[in-house]
């Protein structure tokens, strides 16, 4: 049964459209667009520390849908993420380092993971919520991709590397979906939104993009994209590539400082076994190993600069010197291990573990859809970002949420057909 099909005299709440409710779009939308591109909420900031999203996200209550009520969610969420959740609340008069901001994001954590799965989960799983998702995300992404063009050519502004990289792995893939999906003018604009992307993101120097954006690609051609196509797709795009390089020259596109600093990238991530970096990432599971020595059961404290304050010196791992003084754990299972001990590590793990096993439910169908497959294979690309990039709890589960919005759209269509046929045998 396909989404938007009619189940006896009424329509599945999956068919709602989300366009006929304004004010809940325009919310909703605001709530991905800040949360897709932090810098338009740093820009924006109303509160410190309270992101405008979260007053977004508490109004979007006010105006659901009845649609959207009537999705149905066989499990709930906060319910995996209260164990996690309550040790990193009891943990906080423990709190060695920076006992203020693991308040603030205990806080704010509970918010989020309270808060947005509900919402969140029912959206994305119709298929215009996922439209939605997808086209304000995207603008999003591409505003963080002109920001950061604007300030690697130039020396005005300082645009996150990392936000944007964040928005980039969540949203390409969903870009490269609909560009299959669209026709006419809604192909080439997606299309040129790729080509916005790639502009900004490859000599950005992201090291963790140029490893993770392949996996996705891979991923995107084994298992969602039509076979058909792909060859088709790739000599397109090999022509439109090569027809670029001899007609327009790179020094028209990018400045010499950010050539430079491309070159500089290029060189620390063909020179790796000398760049310090990677070795003051890979110490930091001593660091780690030393903070739970400190503090095994609760951890230091449920905030990036609570890892951070603890100073783990300098450590020899594997013949290399690494300096993992008073530096953030680059890796949000350190940070969560570290800042929350082992009773939260395995906390999250018991979230996750509720996660993976719904998400091995779905259907090896759903993959295929174009409207769906890309949105999985984001989430995959986000969960190999938070190996190398500092997250808190409430980001993944607003990762697994969309995840967890496709096993919902495949209950409620199962349930649809449950329904029709209950009926068609009344009727008999």
């Amino acid at each position: 049964m396909q989404i938007g099909e009619k189940v006896g005299a009424t329509s599945s709440p999956l068919t709602f459209n989300i366009w006929e409710y304004p004010i809940f779009a325009m919310l909703l939308g605001y709530v991905w667009l800040e949360l897709i591109n932090p810098e338009i909420g740093a820009a924006l900031q109303l509160i410190p520390k309270i992101p405008n999203s979260a007053f977004a996200l508490g109004l979007c209550y006010f105006f659901i849908p009845d649609e959207v009520r009537r999705i149905k969610v066989p499990f709930s969420m906060l319910k995996w993420s209260l164990p996690f959740l309550l040790i990193a609340t009891i943990n906080l008069p423990l709190v060695q380092y920076a006992k203020f901001d693991s308040t603030v994001a205990v806080i704010s954590t509970w918010y989020w993971a309270v808060m947005l799965p509900p919402l969140m989960m029912r959206v994305v799983a119709s298929e215009t919520g996922r439209r939605h998702f997808a086209m304000i995300s995207l603008v999003g992404v591409l505003i963080i991709c002109i920001q950061y063009y604007y300030s690697l050519n130039s020396s005005i502004g300082d645009v996150q590397r990392g936000n944007m990289a964040i928005g980039v792995i969540t949203v390409l893939p969903m870009t490269i979906g609909y560009i299959y999906l669209s026709s006419g003018i809604k192909r080439n604009i997606l299309i040129i939104s790729f080509l916005i992307m790639n502009m900004a993101i490859i000599p950005a120097g992201s090291r963790s993009s140029w490893l993770i954006l392949p996996v996705e690609l891979l991923l995107l051609m084994l298992f969602v994209l039509p076979k058909a196509r792909i060859m088709f797709s790739a000599v397109t795009v090999g022509i439109l590539v090569l027809t670029m390089s001899l007609l327009i020259d790179i020094s028209d596109i990018y400045s010499s400082e950010a050539l430079s600093h491309f070159e500089t990238r290029l060189r620390k991530a063909r020179e790796w076994e000398e760049d310090n970096t990677i070795w003051k990432r890979a110490g930091m599971l001593v660091k780690t190993k030393k903070i739970l020595e400190e503090s095994p059961l609760f951890g230091i404290g449920y905030s990036n600069r609570s890892f951070a304050m603890f100073e783990g010196g300098d450590i020899e791992f594997m013949g290399r010197l690494a300096k993992v003084r008073q530096i953030d754990a680059h890796n949000t299972f350190l940070n969560i291990l570290g800042g929350t001990g082992i009773l939260g590590f395995l906390a999250f793990l018991y979230f996750m573990f509720q996660v993976l096993v719904r998400m091995k439910d779905l259907d090896q169908d759903a993959w295929r859809r174009l409207d769906v497959g890309p949105f999985i294979v984001g989430s995959i690309g986000m969960f190999l970002r938070y190996a190398v990039n500092t997250h808190s709890f409430s980001h993944i589960v607003y990762t697994c949420s969309i995840i967890m919005a496709l096993y919902v759209m495949q209950f409620n269509n199962k349930l649809d057909e449950t329904v029709l046929a209950d009926e068609n045998k009344r009727s008999i």
